[in-house]
């Protein structure tokens, strides 16, 4: 079977999508809830506390899975197309941007229905944050799949 140079690109960055998230906002919960003096936490038994964060864990996961196996597909799509020197690999960080973007319209669809005239703020707010995200998110799996294309050894083949 022939070893197909974007599939390493694609797993790592079907990987940052599922895991990232859930790392970070680990992170975040520690390094936030330490410096707070105004509350006092009250903490199950070791145990119980893992299986809590095992079940969010999986909660997180479940939600994530379509969007890395999108990304691991695209991603491996745009490394192909970037070996071929047919494209430069950013319209996959407009994909990105624009699937943030459709989500946040998704989950405001119900209120833009309700309310049709009060929607349009929180469409340009929403939608808009959402596409800046995306583009991020979108920079950091371009940035990441050239970083593992290159350190297989692999680089743009030169045009006929």
């Amino acid at each position: 079977m022939k070893r197909r140079p974007e599939g390493p690109a694609a797993i790592v960055n079907g990987l940052l999508v599922l895991l990232l998230p859930p790392l970070l906002s680990v992170i975040a919960r520690y390094v936030f809830e330490g410096h707070s003096n105004t509350s006092v936490t009250v903490r199950a038994s070791d145990a119980s506390a893992m299986m809590d964060a095992l079940r969010e864990f999986m909660r997180v996961e479940v939600f994530l899975l379509p969007f890395a196996i999108f990304a691991g597909w695209r991603t491996a799509v745009h490394a192909r197309r970037w070996l071929e020197c047919r494209s430069s690999g950013w319209q996959g960080v407009g994909e990105s941007g624009a699937t943030a973007a459709c989500l946040a319209l998704l989950v405001l669809t119900p209120g833009i229905v309700r309310r049709p005239t009060e929607a349009p703020p929180y469409v340009l707010f929403y939608g808009g944050a959402a596409l800046a995200a995306g583009l991020i998110v979108g920079l950091v799996l371009r940035t990441t799949a050239l970083l593992v294309l290159r350190a297989q050894g692999r680089h743009r083949r030169s045009m006929p």
